[in-house]
């Protein structure tokens, strides 16, 4: 409204109308900076920081009005009213401001969505210093830069029309992609993708349609950094009991110490825990059953999109290990959109645990960890204790976006039978138990 009033006035009277707003400002003590961020973990977003010197207070932002815009008017007002969303902006902190020489400190409540941490930062020339605690008392530190204006800070139309062309590419099953779920997903990021304005209003998006797409999860992270693999949680909890959890055996090597522990400890039980487990890779699954399945089987296939443009109906399996290559030893030499399927292979691992197996799972177990319970209970090899899975037997690949994002979406489903009805995507336990329950119920049991 301030443009089309300039543009019928004289350039001298703007002039004046624009010093006399600044001048109104400035009695006020009021100034307002935009801000690029960083969180710890590599995600950016732009700040807006308006700060009250004559009151001493201060808020921040990110772009204004943004939940609203993602999820819709009467979504937001239904959360609003309930009391779960104060603002409408996906970052909102407010405090109170001081002048400490030539710093400026801010000290508020900084609420992430339905979530609010105490804030403090520090605003020293461009710099920006800042943390947010956590309820547990974890720090979150951010850091940041000033900037002149409020641009968006990646070019997040092409980053939005990548994610939609490289999952229209490479998703499992192209009926997928001609379901109303996904129209609609579509259709938002066709309204909202020039709207974009940093990382987390990015995330918001996506977070919010996923919960839409029941069939399918889209998701995106940093590239991954070389790290080193963590060594396998191995427990004796009382004599002739073995607890396996997170993190599990990625190379032979691993499972072979597992293994030696438990022969020499004699373990007649194996507890394995995969509650909550949904990053679980394909080749740990695949080591664990070959230490785990005490017979010889065939269990299953993982279908790509390659095999699902070729053919009209699933293979049968006494097919799958003549029409698919087994899984790979290493995950670096597995890419799933350049095959048509994998197969879990004939297990084939040394000295295998025949004791007693027992499986914890929950409604959190999926992807590798859940065809990994199926396959345990389809080999009548373990009992499944706790709750019915996410339903959701599918495998996720990164491909690249940008150099600063990797798209996450599932590359291959599993398949036990030819018939695509027949499959249950739930894995229901053969003993219910509460989640929380689970563990004490077993060493009770056993």
């Amino acid at each position: 409204m301030f443009r089309e009033l300039c543009c019928f006035m004289p350039t001298s009277k703007m002039k004046i109308l624009v010093t006399a707003i600044l001048l109104l400002l400035s009695l006020e003590g009021f100034s307002q900076t935009y801000w690029k961020i960083r969180t710890e973990s590599g995600e950016e977003i732009l700040l807006t920081i308006e700060v009250s010197t004559k009151n001493q207070t201060f808020k921040a932002f990110t772009r204004k009005d943004a939940i609203k815009d993602i999820a819709g008017f009467f979504a937001y007002n239904l959360a609003h009213a309930a009391g779960k969303l104060k603002y409408p902006e996906i970052v909102y902190i407010e405090g109170q401001a001081s002048q400490l020489k030539d710093s400026l400190k801010l000290n508020g409540t900084f609420y992430y969505t339905d979530k609010k941490y105490d804030f403090q930062a520090t605003l020293a020339g461009n710099n920006f210093r800042g943390k947010y605690r956590h309820n547990r008392n974890r720090i979150h530190r951010l850091t940041g830069i000033q900037q002149t204006r409020p641009n968006p800070i990646r070019n997040y139309p092409v980053i939005l029309e990548k994610i939609i062309s490289r999952t229209e590419t490479h998703v499992i099953h192209p009926e997928m992609i001609q379901s109303s779920e996904w129209k609609n997903f579509k259709s938002a990021v066709a309204t909202l993708k020039h709207k974009i304005s940093d990382d987390y209003e990015l995330g918001a998006l996506i977070l919010w349609y996923n919960r839409q797409l029941s069939f399918l999860q889209v998701d995106f992270r940093r590239p991954n950094q070389p790290k080193q693999i963590a060594k396998p949680r191995l427990q004796l909890v009382k004599p002739g009991v073995a607890y396996l959890g997170n993190p599990f055996p990625e190379k032979q090597a691993q499972r072979d110490s597992i293994s030696e522990i438990i022969f020499r400890n004699n373990v007649k039980n194996l507890v394995v825990d995969l509650r909550g487990r949904s990053r679980m890779s394909v080749v740990s699954a695949k080591i664990l059953i070959d230490y785990l399945c005490n017979q010889e089987a065939v269990s299953g296939a993982f279908l790509t999109r390659k095999w699902f443009n070729s053919h009209s109906s699933l293979p049968n399996p006494v097919q799958y290990s003549r029409l698919f290559p087994e899984i790979p030893e290493t995950i670096e030499k597995i890419s799933f959109p350049d095959v048509e399927g994998y197969s879990w292979g004939r297990f084939s691992g040394s000295r295998r645990f025949s004791g007693k197996l027992y499986v914890l799972t929950d409604s959190k177990t999926n992807k590798a960890a859940e065809i990994l319970a199926s396959t345990l209970k389809t080999t009548k090899r373990a009992t499944i204790v706790g709750q019915k899975t996410a339903g959701q037997r599918y495998v996720t690949e990164s491909i690249s976006l940008t150099p600063e994002w990797n798209l996450m979406i599932p590359v291959a489903g599993f398949y036990q039978s030819g018939n695509l009805k027949d499959e249950e995507l739930e894995l229901s336990p053969d003993i219910k138990v509460d989640n929380q329950d689970a563990m004490t119920y077993l060493m009770k049991s056993i």
